[in-house]
């Protein structure tokens, strides 16, 4: 907890199945030493939603609903990764046509699933990587809503790294949730050497297609994906602004299309983050546009109920590749603690000095969106 707070991050979304530390994290919470808020998933495994599960989730969802511990989340593993070639593609791997992929669930058994917690209220997020489980979770959300007359339900998709150009548009027609890490895009050894030659270049130009989506009328929440990447927010802005490595590779950005604006980047991490776990009328909301910055009077003010950060960063002068490394944050600034009471009127309790005479102040009020 307190090597994310270090980084400005308050509230976790945790989908890796750590509901049976719930106890652990309440005990912190009535000891005052929780310094983070978290919104936990349950994880439903294959081959089926049993009884026992469900109920399980029930009584969790029941107990744990205040601001610092949310149970409300359920999760499905829905396939593996590209690199293994486990995640599932609609058509076979470009590498090795023999294979495409594996689905963790028969498709009735996941509808069924889906269709049942959907009735009961949950919102549902499905790990789901390949264009064809992508397209399974899409389909299930769909056939639930109908089904049920779910309004609202906000489900999502979490990964999304190869949609098929035709389900790309069915994020903002259904209104699923793009739950996305920008870290594991990085354009290193493994994804431009490993990833892309195992989907092949007609798969591989739809990498982590967050600006298509949100182009699309979709919304993407942003995440890290830690412990697998660092749980750094950080870098992660300067990879949606750039598509390039911080030694600025390669050239352009992969898939430069995808880029993002600083204020799109900033919204995916708060505001979007936020509304992915049902939050955003009291947490995470920019109420200056980045774009508007002055250059003498740089504070952006991101609402929530009680917990801000602050930052200190230079101006926005360099290249597109030094925003994480040198025009960005100093983190040495931060510091938050968490106020006795939670409420809008509590004072801020945030402190930080920088020696640096030509940085901005950069004041965030609950940065909310660290997936796990």
């Amino acid at each position: 907890m307190h090597e994310a707070n270090r980084f400005g991050v308050v509230r976790v979304h945790s989908l890796i199945g750590d509901s049976p530390l719930l106890d652990l994290y309440e005990e912190l919470s009535k000891r005052g030493e929780l310094s983070m808020r978290f919104y936990i998933s349950n994880f439903i495994a294959p081959p089926k939603l049993t009884k026992k599960a469900l109920e399980q989730a029930e009584q969790d969802r029941r107990h744990y609903q205040d601001e610092w511990i949310d149970a409300g989340c359920i999760k499905f593993m829905g396939d593996g990764v590209i690199e293994a070639h486990i995640a599932a593609m609609l058509k076979p791997y470009s590498d090795d046509p023999s294979i495409s992929g594996h689905l963790n669930w028969e498709y009735g058994e996941f509808l069924n699933a889906v269709m049942e917690l959907d009735r009961h209220g949950f919102q549902i997020t499905t790990h789901a990587i390949g264009d064809h489980m992508i397209r399974e979770a899409l389909d299930a959300y769909q056939h639930a809503a109908t089904v049920n007359g779910t309004v609202d339900p906000r489900h999502r998709i979490e990964h999304t790294e190869d949609p098929s150009a035709a389900d790309i548009p069915r994020f903002g027609e259904l209104g699923v949730i793009a739950s996305m890490q920008p870290l594991p895009a990085l354009p290193n050894d493994n994804n431009l050497n490993v990833w892309a030659r195992n989907v092949g270049p007609e798969r591989a130009v739809r990498s982590w297609p967050w600006h298509s989506i949100m182009n699309d009328g979709g919304r993407v929440a942003f995440g890290s994906d830690w412990s697998v990447v660092t749980i750094n927010p950080w870098p992660g802005i300067q990879l949606l602004l750039t598509r390039q490595t911080e030694d600025g590779e390669p050239a352009g950005g992969w898939n430069p299309e995808q880029r993002l604006t600083l204020e799109q980047a900033i919204k995916g991490y708060t505001l979007d983050a936020a509304y992915a776990g049902r939050r955003e009328m009291t947490e995470g909301g920019a109420s200056v546009p980045v774009s508007t910055l002055h250059p003498e009077e740089s504070r952006i003010h991101l609402a929530s109920r009680s917990t801000a950060i602050m930052l200190e960063v230079l101006p926005y002068k360099k290249s597109l590749a030094c925003v994480w490394k040198s025009a960005w944050v100093d983190l040495s600034v931060i510091k938050i603690e968490r106020p006795l009471i939670s409420t809008a009127a509590t004072p801020l309790k945030v402190s930080g000095t920088s020696n640096r005479t030509t940085m901005y102040r950069f004041v965030a009020r609950l940065l909310a969106g660290s997936h796990i």
